[in-house]
C-alpha cells in the first residue's frame, strides 16, 4: 500500500509541476519549408510539387545543375519538364527531364556518384554561379491511374 501512495503522490506532484510549466511543441515541418542554410532555389511550386535547383562545382571547375523534386501529395506523379540555364555570356543550355516520384517523397541530386543515377543532374558547359535558371513543364501525369 505504501508503494501505491508514493506513486500517486509522485503523479500528483508531476501533474502540478507540468501545469506550472508551459510547453511549446514545434509545428510539423512541411516538405515546402526551406532549411535556413539550404542552397536550393525554388523553380516551381505547384499542386503539391516543388522543384528546386542548385548549381554545384562538383568536378573541379565543371559545374553541375542539380535538382530536388518534392511530392507533398498522396499520389505518385510523373513529371516532364525542361530546364533552361541562361548564362552571362548570352548562351542558353536546355535540358529535358522525365521524373516519376512517389507520394510524400523527396529526391535530390548532389555531387555523389550514386546521385547522378537519379536523372536529376546535368553537366553545364558555360554556366556560372550567377546563371539564371527557368523551368517549362511539358506535361504531368498522375501515375496511379496507369
Amino acid at each position: 500500500m505504501a508503494i501505491f501512495t508514493n506513486t500517486s503522490r509522485a503523479a500528483v506532484l508531476l501533474l502540478a509541476s507540468l501545469s506550472l510549466t508551459s510547453f511549446s511543441f514545434p509545428n510539423p515541418v512541411s516538405l515546402f519549408e526551406n532549411n535556413g542554410g539550404s542552397p536550393w532555389t525554388i523553380l516551381e511550386k505547384k499542386d503539391g510539387i516543388v522543384i528546386s535547383y542548385d548549381i554545384q562545382d562538383c568536378l573541379k571547375d565543371n559545374l553541375l545543375l542539380t535538382l530536388k523534386v518534392m511530392n507533398d501529395t498522396d499520389k505518385a506523379r510523373k513529371l516532364r519538364f525542361r530546364v533552361d540555364v541562361h548564362n552571362e555570356d548570352g548562351t542558353r543550355e536546355s535540358y529535358n527531364f522525365i521524373k516519376a516520384i512517389a507520394p510524400y517523397t523527396t529526391e535530390k541530386a548532389d555531387c555523389s556518384e550514386q546521385s547522378r543515377m537519379t536523372g536529376l543532374v546535368r553537366m553545364l558547359k558555360n554556366a556560372t554561379d550567377d546563371s539564371k535558371v527557368t523551368i517549362h513543364f511539358s506535361g504531368e501525369e498522375d501515375t496511379t491511374s496507369n
